[in-house]
């Protein structure tokens, strides 16, 4: 019988782990930056960016004449969204401290606007939609990312009446992101 020791397996898992998650993160950013149109030079706004790995990502696609705002509200993702920001050496992302009601971004600052799996968590959130329309420049986008789980997330159909109702048209909706059954996307333009 031959014993292999955990910490020789260890790392080889923590690395097929590791690669299968970027994959998966590659393929993400892959589908956003196709939904709201990004490219080259184009600004962004990733809020509720937990620790900022999503930002990361679309900084680097967007490039130098791009820029990236990530925004957090919770003050232990803003300090690991920092390091994130100093560790990475790009020039074009800056971290933004949003509140429960304010993104607090510049006004017109974004082509598109990412929130991905946040909305249902934002307790006061026809605020935070007057300040995610006033974000966005004329013709940006804003892409949406939700989940419909027992006793957590929000529905396509009321996330759709929540941001329809209150100063933006529907552009798309897709439903089964990422090919899960509860997971879902809409994307928005703020109405003129």
């Amino acid at each position: 019988m031959t014993l292999v020791r955990w910490s020789v397996i260890a790392p080889a898992a923590l690395v097929l782990v590791a690669s299968a998650w970027a994959h998966g993160l590659s393929e993400e950013v892959d589908e956003i930056a196709a939904l709201i149109g990004l490219r080259p030079g184009t600004r962004l706004a990733d809020v509720g960016a937990g620790e900022g790995e999503f930002a990361e990502a679309l900084a680097e696609r967007v490039g130098t004449g791009g820029h990236v705002f990530v925004n957090e509200i919770d003050d232990g993702a803003l300090r690991k969204i920092g390091r994130r920001i100093k560790r990475s050496e790009l020039t074009n992302m800056t971290r933004v401290e949003g509140e429960i009601d304010d993104t607090n971004l510049p006004d017109g600052c974004c082509n598109g606007i990412l929130l991905r799996y946040v909305y249902h968590h934002i307790s006061e959130p026809a605020a935070m939609r007057s300040s995610l329309r006033r974000s966005l420049r004329p013709g940006g986008l804003l892409l949406v990312i939700e989940k419909l789980e027992p006793g957590d997330g929000i529905s396509l159909g009321d996330l759709i009446d929540d941001f329809t109702g209150d100063g933006f048209r529907l552009v798309s909706t897709h439903p089964l992101w990422g090919g899960h059954d509860e997971h879902h996307a809409a994307v928005f333009a703020p109405l003129p």
